[in-house]
């Protein structure tokens, strides 16, 4: 048994390419949600395990958005630029 074995890049980078982006997109809505609704302080200090669990719960929901939003701006626009300049682009990808 390889006790690294979840540590293999087929299942890390997928997660960290969602949740590093998601925790960073979703950073400033944290801040808007403690400051509309009080209760979200108290509320992650008694319950550590399930604020942990939601907040990754909804980095990965941001992550999704940001790279859906990114994968949209690389075929609609650099590929576009791209195909412009090289003739035989289709062909390199």
């Amino acid at each position: 048994m390889d006790p690294l074995g979840s540590l293999k890049s087929e299942v890390l980078q997928p997660a960290l390419v969602l949740i590093i982006p998601g925790l960073i997109a979703g950073a400033p809505y944290l801040f808007v949600l403690d400051h509309y609704l009080p209760w979200v302080a108290p509320f992650a200090d008694d319950h550590p395990t399930l604020s942990t669990f939601l907040s990754l719960i909804a980095s990965a929901v941001f992550g999704m958005l940001v790279y859906e939003f990114g994968t949209n701006i690389e075929a609609k626009w650099i590929d576009q630029q791209l195909r412009a300049k090289r003739e035989n682009f289709d062909e390199e990808w």
